[in-house]
C-alpha cells in the first residue's frame, strides 16, 4: 500500500517560530534604518566628516628638504652641553610625544652663543632609558625618540648629558625649531664624536669669518 503524502496544514505556517523570534530580537536594529532619509544623510555626513578630521590629525611629521647638519649648527643661536636634572613642571600625561613637562638642565659647556644661563628649562619629559642616535655621526636625522611623528625627541634621561642646539622662541630656549634634525642628542661621553664634529664646524665657520 502506497504511503500517503503528507502536506503541511494551512494553520502550521501561521504558528510563531520561537527560535526565529529569538534570533531576530538578538539583532539590534540599524540606527540608520530607524531614521528618516534626511537624518540618515546627516548621520553619514557627520561620520565622513569625523573620519576626515581623524585622518588629518594623524598626518605624520614632515619638513621641506633633507636635514642639513651644517645648516642646523649654523642656525642654532646657542649650542651647549647640558645635563638633564629634575622636573620644573611635571607633564600632565607621561610619555607624550610633544613633552608637556619642563625639565631643568645644568649647562656644562657653552660651544656657541653668549649670555647663556647656568641652568636651562626645556620642554620634555624624563625617561628611564637611554636614547642614543643609532646613525653614525655626523647625524643627519633625529634620535629614535623623535621618529614617532612628533618631529622632535622630547624624552630625556635624568643624569644623562645632551648636546642642545637651541633657539629662543617667545622668550624661551627651545630645541623645537628644526624638525627631524639632531638638535638634542644624548652623548656617550665628553669625547663623543658628535660633539667633536660640531666643534669642528664652529671652528671652520669662525675661521671663515
Amino acid at each position: 500500500m502506497a504511503a500517503k503524502e503528507w502536506s503541511q496544514p494551512s494553520w502550521w505556517a501561521q504558528m510563531p517560530n520561537p527560535r526565529l523570534q529569538r534570533t531576530r530580537s538578538a539583532t539590534p536594529p540599524s540606527p540608520l534604518r530607524s531614521k528618516p532619509l534626511g537624518r540618515r544623510r546627516r548621520t553619514l555626513g557627520t561620520a565622513l566628516l569625523l573620519s576626515f578630521a581623524g585622518s588629518q590629525m594623524m598626518v605624520p611629521c614632515s619638513r621641506y628638504g633633507p636635514v642639513d647638519s651644517k645648516a642646523t649648527v649654523e642656525g642654532a643661536t646657542v649650542i651647549v652641553v647640558a645635563k638633564a636634572g629634575a622636573y620644573v613642571r611635571r607633564p600632565e600625561v607621561q610619555r607624550r610625544p610633544d613633552g608637556e613637562g619642563v625639565v631643568r638642565f645644568t649647562v656644562r659647556e657653552v660651544l656657541k652663543g653668549g649670555g647663556v644661563p647656568s641652568e636651562l628649562q626645556i620642554h620634555g619629559y624624563l625617561d628611564d632609558r637611554d636614547d642614543f642616535n643609532d646613525h653614525p655621526p655626523p647625524y643627519h636625522f633625529v634620535r629614535p625618540g623623535g621618529r614617532a611623528g612628533s618631529c622632535f625627541a622630547g624624552n630625556y634621561r635624568r643624569g644623562a648629558t645632551y648636546l642642545l642646539l637651541l633657539q629662543n622662541r617667545d622668550g624661551e630656549w627651545t630645541v623645537k625649531w628644526d624638525p627631524l634634525a639632531p638638535v638634542n642628542e644624548q652623548l656617550h661621553s665628553s669625547q663623543d664624536p658628535w660633539v667633536g664634529w660640531v666643534r669642528d664646524q664652529l671652528t671652520h665657520v669662525g675661521a671663515a669669518k
